[in-house]
């Protein structure tokens, strides 16, 4: 389902196929598109691979199949290619309208044949079987149709439908087709442009170069104001790397060393938490009990006078916890009497303390690292030096700088495949030699075998 106020163009769709009932695979891609400027519409459509099946590349035509046509009146040219079958009876709506199935058919059957609304003509290229008609009481005004191994069916839809001849593939080139002929061959670059025409290919050509010379500008203007951070960063890289170099040898045994400390750290701290939860654990019971007991004096549940001076010294200790962790949490420094084990507070795994000491992060920094310059090889500064530390200005490297020459060299001498005449004469014999022919091994007329 696609919508657009302008034109649709250089849409490339490659399938995904799925596996029915019967264990084969198969695809179908459901297009919807609409085009409500009545700008151009262009979309091909190839058949992707699932699990090692070739997809065909088949299109249904959905909703309202494809539609070029403004609120004015004004319609676009449509372009659908596929790989594979093409499908549906809401057909296309347009000016200029070209369906092409490299490998299948266009159409369903006799009785689900593609409705084409044309302006100007319909042309339909297909390998197979070919089924169209004309829109429900309408024209279909029929350029070229050819099927090179099929047959083709065109049939009238609604009692005034009709078949007709497209005019352009009658007579020779309009003024207005000529116009737009020529704009686009500017637009791609076939001829040089008119006088009152540049077209995208030069214009492009010109932009290609002011854009290259912008991220140039914009990529030197970041490395001046970042060089002077780089440098620092340089300079702290070096000392840092150097002491790296001093304490990589002997880090694995100040490792083990910190590792028997914390490993002692961690008992402590067990056995610590193991004792807090037991004295929160005796608090709560102790509570439970006198809570009772005050509800109900005759029930078994008193606290002897060292049991009640128990619940208040615990109860006065664990005043604003939650639970145990909480006290441990608040009180840790002081619960962790060996003043060698307070660093370790807050760490429950080696490396992670070890990424809070001077040698674990250097360690982590530079250790798959040879040299610091393969560090800073890596940083955005390096690569900034490295492209522009030799030139004094944006201007300077640009002058230096081979794919700007290149650019420079197709705008200032852009090369053209034909002449404007060339192409008005060639035009002009596809023109007149365009008279209305169906290819195909038979041709069918509402049902009515014509060859």
């Amino acid at each position: 389902f696609i919508r657009a106020r302008d034109s649709i163009d250089g849409i490339n769709i490659e399938t995904m196929g799925q596996r029915n009932d019967n264990g084969d695979y198969f695809d179908q891609i459901s297009l919807d598109v609409q085009s409500t400027g009545g700008g151009n519409i262009d979309i091909n459509v190839v058949g992707g691979t699932t699990n090692g099946h070739a997809m065909p590349g088949d299109i249904f035509l959905d909703g309202e199949g494809i539609r070029s046509v403004a609120s004015d009146g004004k319609r676009g040219n449509v372009t659908i290619t596929a790989t594979g079958q093409i499908r549906g009876m809401n057909g296309a709506t347009g000016k200029k309208i070209v369906f092409t199935s490299e490998n299948a058919g266009v159409g369903t059957d006799r009785k689900t044949p593609i409705r084409f609304d044309a302006s100007n003509a319909v042309e339909v290229n297909a390998k197979n079987d070919v089924y169209i008609a004309s829109p429900y009481n309408g024209t279909l005004k029929l350029g070229r149709v050819k099927s090179d191994d099929g047959e083709v069916f065109i049939t009238k839809t609604g009692m005034y439908g009709a078949i007709a001849q497209s005019a352009d593939y009658q007579s020779g080139v309009e003024v207005a087709d000529t116009n737009e002929l020529i704009r686009q061959w500017v637009d791609q670059g076939v001829i040089a442009p008119t006088a009152d025409y540049e077209g995208k290919y030069v214009g492009g050509l010109k932009k290609a170069v002011t854009d290259y010379e912008t991220q140039i500008k914009e990529e030197y203007a970041q490395y001046e104001s970042g060089k002077t951070a780089y440098q620092n960063l340089k300079k702290v890289a070096k000392e840092e790397y150097a002491e790296y170099e001093k304490i990589k040898g002997g880090y694995n045994d100040y490792r083990d060393e910190v590792d028997a400390d914390f490993t002692e750290y961690l008992d402590e701290t067990e056995r610590i938490r193991n004792q807090l939860e037991t004295d929160y654990s005796t608090m709560q019971k102790y509570r439970a009990r006198a809570n009772a007991y005050r509800a109900d004096p005759k029930s078994n549940n008193s606290l002897t006078n060292g049991q009640m001076k128990r619940l208040a010294t615990y109860e006065s200790k664990f005043v604003g916890c939650e639970n145990a962790n909480d006290y441990y949490i608040l009180n840790a420094r002081t619960l962790v009497e060996n003043e060698d084990y307070q660093k370790f507070i807050g760490y429950t795994e080696l490396d992670e303390y070890m990424l809070s000491t001077r040698q674990g992060q250097l360690m982590n920094k530079y250790q798959d690292y040879a040299s610091v310059d393969k560090y800073l090889e890596k940083t955005d500064g390096y690569a900034k030096e490295q492209k522009f530390g030799a030139y004094a200005s944006a201007e300077a490297y640009l002058k230096d700088d081979a794919r700007y020459k290149e650019l420079v060299a197709a705008r200032d001498n852009p090369k053209f495949s034909s002449t404007l005449e060339d192409m008005l004469a060639q035009a002009e014999v596809e023109r007149a030699a365009a008279e209305y022919q169906v290819k195909s091994r038979h041709l069918y007329l509402d049902n009515k075998r014509i060859k």
